[in-house]
């Protein structure tokens, strides 16, 4: 199905400011009576989250508990009073009608928090906060689903299915100690910790492999926690990361990767060559199964990735999907690849109808396949749009032949980095495909954004 694309264009309508401060804010009203069983059953509570004495494998220096607290239904939380020297607010998240707050009360000010209850069912003048405490409608101990931030339904079905979480951590101190803190707790669960790390002002944030039993320890044993995510788009991530780091991801995509033994379909590059010692393409790419145009070029050109990512892409589509799903993948062809661009300078555009035949010709002397020719390489096409030029119409020609069964999947190239500007339709409008994506008998794609 077609769908246009949407342009709002003079839909402007100014405003006057309208604030959301403290006038906008709704408080439940108590009675004094109210206030008096409510603020000491929050006392009560608040009391009893608290241990006698932390374990001996307590890790941060400051110790705290963590709790949720939820609001009146409709009402909001006083959150500027729940962010303070005694208390830390780790996520705000809001659910229907009601506010839901997990907070860090450190042991060493647990008395100034509950002192401001006292006050709070005393009313004997001065600060009471009755701001903060009747619009709350309990609290209770915090566990790990509480510092979820992500929709909720991507969080684990299973306490023990393991998936990569995002953990971020308050930061404690300028030499972000709480690094190290939840590194060792990881240690000691023997939980995976990717080599990558984010650093924000206030926040630092970490990639682990775990299920959420591994995890939970982590509410009760460190001080630093602020919310977790589940990763969806780490391609930016993981290509931030050191090799080593990066080899530990490519291992855990190989293990969840089969391979097929006896392929009855191939797909080939036809580009710059590709590495097949890279351990992610090597079970897919054979040395025999590359070839290329001049017998001095090597089988692939290390200063020029091109084809290298093409196989990538073919064999797993969006890397860091195919890393972080929990499904097994499962690869039911081979590549094939066939070097056509030249170590220096580019080739004569009139050559590529015999690169192209070249490179078919050679892929089906070595085996009999249903075969998938990738073509991410395009030429100029001088100002004849659409009409026919020797590539191609030998492309034509390849794929109409009864000798083998061909499929060319051509790049449509239309639009390069230069040529976009700051108006990216008129850019598409005025930039015709090039060659030889006009050939009749292929399939030509263009790139798109998923949103």
């Amino acid at each position: 199905m077609d769908f246009k694309h949407i342009f709002l264009e003079n839909k402007r309508i100014e405003l006057g400011y309208s604030g959301s401060g403290r006038g906008n804010f709704k408080k439940f009203e108590r009675t004094i009576s109210e206030r008096v069983s409510h603020g000491t059953s929050l006392v009560n509570s608040i009391d009893s989250f608290f241990p006698e004495e932390r374990p001996v494998e307590y890790i941060s220096e400051a110790p705290g508990t963590y709790i949720e607290i939820l609001s009146v239904p409709g009402f909001e939380l006083a959150i500027e009073s729940l962010d303070t020297r005694e208390c830390k607010l780790c996520n705000l998240r809001v659910e229907g009608e009601q506010w839901r707050a997990t907070v860090l009360i450190f042991d060493d000010k647990r008395t100034v928090f509950t002192n401001k209850l006292q006050r709070y069912i005393g009313q004997a003048g001065g600060q009471t906060n009755d701001t903060l405490f009747d619009n709350i409608a309990e609290v209770r101990l915090a566990q790990l689903s509480d510092f979820w931030t992500s929709s909720p339904s991507r969080y684990p079905g299973s306490e023990d299915e393991v998936i990569w979480w995002e953990v971020w951590l308050r930061r404690i101190s300028l030499k972000r100690q709480e690094i190290e803190e939840f590194k060792e707790y990881c240690k000691n669960q023997n939980i995976t910790v990717s080599g990558g790390l984010l650093e924000f002002e206030f926040q630092s944030v970490l990639c682990v492999n775990a299920s959420a039993n591994q995890l939970k320890g982590s509410v009760a044993l460190i001080s630093c926690l602020v919310e977790l995510r589940r990763i969806v788009d780490t391609a930016n991530f993981l290509l931030s990361q050191q090799p080593i780091d990066q080899a530990e991801w490519a291992d855990l995509l190989l293990e969840k990767t089969s391979y097929i033994e006896t392929p009855t379909a191939s797909i080939l590059i036809f580009d710059s060559g590709v590495d097949y010692n890279h351990p992610l393409i090597s079970p897919s790419l054979q040395a025999s199964d590359c070839y290329k145009w001049n017998v001095d070029w090597p089988d692939y050109d290390s200063g020029n990735v091109h084809g290298t990512l093409q196989a990538g892409l073919s064999i797993y589509g969006d890397i860091a999907q195919a890393i972080l799903s929990d499904e097994a993948i499962s690869v039911t062809y081979q590549l094939e690849s066939c070097r056509v661009l030249p170590p220096l300078g580019v080739n004569e555009k009139e050559l590529y109808g015999s690169l192209t035949y070249y490179a078919v010709k050679e892929a089906e002397k070595n085996a009999k396949l249903n075969r998938v020719v990738s073509i991410a390489i395009t030429a100029d096409h001088d100002g004849i749009t659409g009409q026919p030029t020797s590539w191609s119409s030998e492309i034509d020609y390849l794929a109409f032949d009864a000798e083998g069964t061909r499929l060319f999947v051509i790049s449509g190239g239309n639009v390069r980095g230069d040529d976009v500007g700051i108006d990216y339709r008129e850019a598409t409008a005025k930039c015709s495909i090039e060659d030889p994506g006009q050939a009749w008998n292929a399939i030509t794609v263009g790139a798109y954004t998923q949103m």
